[in-house]
């Protein structure tokens, strides 16, 4: 039998990496039975289980920091706004609507052309908000869907003649109903991307940084500058307080999975897979004493257990941390050396 190569090998340690955290998540004998079949594959299926294992015993091992008591009841209070919207209905739904409706008429402060906000004056509002650890998936009255990652608010202004979504916080996906008439702009900080019809991802849960990635189509993104960057499928770009960075080969899979509650990275730059994965735990990170780590992080991570994923990535890389409040502030382990990859 021919050795798998590196790709393959990633895509076992994937693979097995999901069957071992959903046996840690809920424990069960089809579970157990899940992992043992995997295991007796060959001995690359052996392995990627032993490394599975291995990577979340080294998270185990790690003392991991609590976070404020003001940080676990906010978490706390998010977990009951949904509840609540889940239970009560009507009710809470018409509460977070008027809550949406203040928070953006007291923030609506982005930079938007004059064309763009002043189109007609035929124009159809709609505020959008999820908040802890909850999705949504939102369908317009065009056709477009819109969904809502954790703690995201956003809102939408349809006219006669221009499609206007801003997004004020938090990570959304859209798939956008072609009209060559009627524009579709997201506009996010300084950064706007403008497309007729097509599916990308545009994420703002990082204060003063944007991301746009593409899924299927072609969008064009412009910066503070007025500087244009045209994506295709596959693409992404990232802009810093406004200025567009290059433009980055993303898979797809990378781009779309965390709609189904998962992240995938492959061979993803450290400092940008911590970054993906700090929303999704009550912690924020300090990365600048790892500006010149040149660890990449490559494997599949659930959201809901994005803490764990937090800590194996810390531990498999040797990256220690102190604690000010709930930001981690990260710096490499000189003194050890590092880990033999598998």
């Amino acid at each position: 039998m021919q050795a798998p190569d590196s790709t393959q090998k990633g895509k076992l340690v994937d693979q097995a990496l999901a069957l071992v955290q959903a046996d840690l998540a809920q424990p069960s004998d089809l579970t157990r039975q899940s992992i043992q079949r995997f295991r007796e594959q060959s001995s690359a299926h052996a392995q990627a289980i032993a490394h599975a294992e291995r990577f979340h015993q080294m998270a185990n091992r790690i003392k991991r920091p609590q976070p404020s008591l003001i940080r676990r009841i906010s978490y706390q209070a998010d977990l009951f706004m949904v509840k609540a919207t889940e239970t009560r209905g009507l009710l809470a739904t018409t509460v977070l609507a008027v809550a949406a409706t203040l928070w953006f008429w007291l923030g609506a402060n982005d930079n938007v052309p004059a064309q763009l906000a002043n189109a007609d004056n035929n124009i159809q509002t709609q505020q959008l908000m999820t908040r802890g650890a909850s999705h949504k998936e939102v369908e317009l009255e065009d056709g477009s869907i819109i969904w809502l990652g954790w703690r995201t608010t956003a809102q939408v202004e349809f006219s006669t003649h221009a499609r206007i979504v801003r997004l004020r916080e938090g990570m959304a996906a859209f798939k956008v109903a072609a009209d060559a008439n009627r524009p579709f702009t997201v506009i996010s900080d300084a950064i706007q991307t403008e497309v007729t019809g097509t599916e990308f991802v545009v994420d703002r849960r990082q204060k003063g940084r944007v991301e746009v990635a593409v899924l299927e189509g072609n969008v064009a993104v412009k910066g503070a500058d007025e500087r244009v960057s045209k994506l295709a499928a596959a693409q992404a770009v990232i802009a810093e307080s406004g200025q567009l960075g290059p433009i980055m080969p993303r898979s797809v899979e990378e781009i779309g999975r965390w709609r189904e509650g998962m992240l995938v990275f492959k061979n993803r730059p450290i400092i940008d897979a911590l970054t993906h994965l700090a929303p999704y735990t009550p912690y924020q990170l300090d990365t600048q004493m790892l500006q010149d780590h040149r660890g990449t992080v490559s494997g599949m991570f659930f959201t809901e257990q994005a803490e764990d994923g937090l800590f194996s990535i810390l531990a498999t890389h040797r990256i220690a941390f102190t604690q000010a409040n709930n930001t981690l502030r990260l710096r490499p382990e000189h003194e050890l050396p590092p880990r033999p990859a598998y």
